[in-house]
């Protein structure tokens, strides 16, 4: 039973979250749906759809991949609708986490990942484990000791390259929300990453997102030219446009994409910290 409910821990359009104290002394978080969530997010989803029919009929935009974007969009949300799945998950990725060979746990330290609970799983809410940590917008900006906004963006990126090549897995809606710094006497002094709400992510076969993988990388780099080339094999070009149009018109989007953290004018090397600067 529970003993007591604690303080809100956070709220969104979908869920709310709190610390609960049970008879034992345990100390969890359970996850509520907040009510209407399901409605209103299917409403908005047939406003969309209605605005994209008028907007094709009348002939002003084309409008190719907005059908498919919707339903990839509305998979994720009812994902993230069902606690039975997002504990599925955090179990799943559990397990692919300690799985990983020893050279994966060298090249990045394995991320700390909250246990649901084993019977208080339902569709609209769900308990698991509370990890004592810090939020992103609470840590220093750098540091010597400890952790930093720096250092858990660079293990978040880590932790993402690992989970697409080691585990197929794709964590679509990574952000300073659900990205914490584990917190606590060893934590005054080591960085360890705190994934939190894997409600969106999906298995995804790697073949998949290899031509994602090269364009990032290559922009990454500063190679905008090869980074435009690898997105145009990958989108479907307008009947009406040449492919050096679009080409083109690629490279102008990409161009206007700031550097993580880089001011302009600051020079940036490929192993310099400044990589891993939160946008």
């Amino acid at each position: 039973m529970i003993e007591a409910l604690g303080p809100e821990l956070g709220s969104g359009s979908i869920k709310v979250v709190y610390k609960i104290e049970f008879e034992d002394g345990g100390i969890w978080v359970v996850k509520i749906r907040t009510p209407g969530a399901y409605y209103k997010s299917q409403r908005e989803f047939e406003i969309l759809e209605k605005l994209v029919s008028k907007l094709e009929a009348s002939g002003d935009i084309k409008t190719q991949g907005a059908p498919g974007l919707l339903e990839e969009v509305k998979a994720l949300v009812r994902a993230e609708m069902d606690f039975r799945d997002e504990a599925q998950k955090e179990s799943g990725l559990r397990d692919k986490v300690s799985a990983r060979p020893r050279y994966a746990r060298l090249l990045a330290p394995a991320p700390y990942i909250a246990r649901p609970h084993s019977v208080y799983v339902a569709e609209d809410f769900m308990i698991e484990e509370f990890v004592r940590s810090r939020r992103f917008a609470d840590l220093p900006r750098r540091s010597l000791l400890g952790p930093s906004q720096r250092k858990i963006a660079r293990l978040t990126v880590q932790e993402g390259m690992q989970e697409i090549i080691l585990d197929e897995w794709l964590e679509p809606d990574p952000h300073t929300g659900n990205r914490y710094a584990k917190w606590g006497w060893l934590g005054r002094v080591w960085s360890k990453l705190v994934l939190l709400d894997l409600g969106q992510g999906m298995k995804w076969p790697i073949f998949k997102l290899r031509p994602f993988m090269r364009a990032g990388l290559a922009l990454s780099s500063g190679n905008i030219e090869k980074s435009a080339r690898e997105l145009l094999s990958i989108v479907d070009m307008p009947k009406d446009k040449t492919q050096e149009e679009i080409l083109d018109s690629i490279k102008s989007g990409l161009s206007q994409i700031p550097q993580l953290g880089r001011h302009p004018g600051e020079s940036r090397g490929p192993g310099s910290e400044e990589n891993w600067i939160p946008a």
